[in-house]
């Protein structure tokens, strides 16, 4: 059926093209009558003949013309509408997962040091094609999921970004500014993910006080960064990374799990 419908759209075509030729055959008639009249001699079938035949070769020429010069424009159109997407694109920052890693630092509350954390974080990079000035993306913020190994939510939280300031503050100050970062072109910037009380398990081992603990502004308001709600169960974790800001909405992936002496195995995923 679709056979014979591109086929009756051809023909279609064909005649279009084709009735013009026809109307132009009247030059033949014109010819013959004058013939008939004995105003000119014999100018012989063959010469009406060869227009009919020659508007029909015409036709199907043209018709394929008409045809391709659609496909070239059609073609053209979107070349120049990917050169348009290619400069927007090219105008936006790229943020990218430079690596995972781990870190042990020192976790102070009201200055004095309470534990040593080993702390997993994620390195992100503005690595845009171009230099302009819509390829720094401002105001980022990040959205951190936790997974257990069978593919199930237990965390949603907002992100912490390494160098911005701890809420010090009373628990009804807000924290909303603290989740905002700016990357320049070529910058890069450190997402707080988990961490392991490294004091404890040296003291008393591997135990559950020395679990996982989901990272982020919230965990500095309580007694050794350990919010309840943060407290992960279980000794390995999916975490799925989203950062938004204007021409930005990407997520990335990246698993960490527990190792002896509170140490913790990272890898992006």
């Amino acid at each position: 059926m679709k056979t014979l419908a591109q086929f009756t759209d051809w023909m279609w075509a064909v005649i279009k093209q084709w009735i013009p030729w026809v109307g132009g055959s009247a030059f033949v008639v014109i010819v013959d009558w004058g013939h008939r009249l004995g105003a000119w001699g014999e100018p012989g079938k063959s010469l009406f003949w060869g227009v009919v035949g020659l508007g029909f070769f015409m036709s199907m020429f043209l018709s394929w013309k008409v045809e391709r010069d659609s496909l070239t424009a059609s073609k053209l159109q979107e070349e120049s509408l990917a050169a348009k997407l290619k400069v927007i694109d090219d105008a936006k920052p790229r943020l990218i997962l430079r690596n995972v890693y781990t870190e042990k630092v020192d976790a102070n509350q009201n200055g004095i040091r309470v534990m040593v954390a080993n702390v997993v974080r994620a390195k992100f990079e503005n690595t845009p094609s171009s230099n302009y000035p819509n390829n720094e993306a401002k105001q980022v913020i990040a959205k951190v999921s936790f997974y257990d190994p069978n593919g199930n939510l237990i965390l949603e939280m907002d992100g912490r970004w390494t160098d911005s300031t701890q809420p010090l503050a009373p628990h009804w100050v807000s924290r909303v500014p603290l989740l905002e970062t700016d990357f320049r072109i070529g910058a890069t910037h450190d997402l707080d993910i988990a961490f392991r009380d490294v004091t404890f398990t040296q003291v008393y081992g591997d135990g559950p006080q020395a679990g996982l603990v989901a990272l982020n502004n919230d965990n500095f308001l309580f007694q050794r960064w350990r919010k309840p709600e943060h407290v992960l169960a279980g000794d390995r974790f999916t975490v799925k990374i989203r950062l938004c800001a204007v021409w930005v909405n990407t997520e990335f992936s990246m698993e960490f799990w527990a190792m002896p002496n509170g140490e913790i195995g990272v890898s992006p995923s």
